[in-house]
């Protein structure tokens, strides 16, 4: 059966899996965020010819989707969506480390600089 969504976004991810499982080129599980809007004229009430092609519903469906995993889906309102866009925007902007990706040599030497006179 085909959707009634309109997919604004797809995304390619990776799989969160906990905490002590740092992000690694090396080891990762394909995932994909997807943003979906419902179009005006699936609504009830809505018709094609009634509503301008720019209108859409009242709700953002995101998806993700894990290799070898049910995908998780949910429908955002205009408040959640909104917010979801301010975080990203938010998280976009602030500074990023990449001390995470060090090995254990390299967190060493790093900590011996920092503590050592």
């Amino acid at each position: 059966m085909r959707s009634m969504y309109v997919t604004l976004l797809d995304v390619a991810a990776r799989a969160y899996r906990g905490s002590s499982v740092y992000p690694s080129a090396r080891a990762e599980t394909r995932a994909l965020v997807s943003l979906a809007y419902v179009p005006a004229w699936k609504v009830p009430g809505g018709h094609s010819r009634d509503i301008e092609t720019t209108t859409t519903g009242a709700w953002l469906r995101m998806t993700v989707s894990v290799r070898g995993e049910r995908e998780k889906i949910v429908i955002l309102d205009r408040a959640g969506a909104a917010a979801l866009g301010k975080t990203l925007s938010d998280w976009a902007e602030t500074p990023k480390t990449n001390a995470g990706a060090m090995s254990h040599v390299e967190k060493a030497r790093t900590w011996l600089r920092e503590h050592t006179p």
